[in-house]
């Protein structure tokens, strides 16, 4: 944007253009001021400030992977598995990610409920989804708990897509 405007004669107002540079970051919303300054040969009306606002059309990648990938039902506290939930890009903004589960371990009854969702907050870029064993004092073999990334409109699923754990 330059720091002037001609209004050609005859006409009451001049328009220009504002155009965003589309790039690859993930960013806030943006907004672009414009004020108007007087002059020697016009007087600056009211309103004399106008603002356009910049939505961002990029989007996260988000992954998963298993940072403990062995829990116990014996002292599940001490020996839980953990799972972590990444993005790529700007940690500007939070980020809700849509979780699913599969495997022969069943949640909230072999391990502690975890919910469908988890929440990436501004400032970070990553967030641990803990899966804490529950001791049900039956003989079991390992049973496995797979996490994967559910789509969504807010980010692209990137790779790992899916993580494993036992327990």
């Amino acid at each position: 944007i330059g720091t002037s405007v001609t209004i050609p004669d005859g006409a009451v107002s001049a328009t220009f253009a504002v155009t965003p540079t589309d790039d690859t970051e993930v960013e806030n919303v943006e907004s672009v001021v414009v004020t108007l300054l007087g002059g020697s040969f016009y007087e600056v009306g009211t309103p004399s400030v106008a603002t356009v606002t910049i939505n961002d059309n990029d989007k996260y990648q988000v992954s998963v992977k298993s940072l403990v990938p062995l829990s116990q039902e014996q002292d599940p506290g001490t020996h839980s598995s953990r799972f972590v939930v990444s993005r790529l890009g700007e940690p500007v903004r939070d980020l809700e990610v849509h979780l699913a589960w599969s495997g022969t371990a069943a949640n909230g009854i072999d391990y502690l409920s975890i919910p469908s969702e988890v929440t990436i907050p501004p400032g970070s870029s990553s967030v641990e989804v803990p899966l804490v064993p529950i001791d049900d004092d039956l003989r079991e073999s390992n049973e496995t708990v797979i996490l994967f990334l559910n789509n969504d409109t807010k980010y692209e699923i990137g790779s790992p897509s899916l993580a494993s754990a036992l327990i």
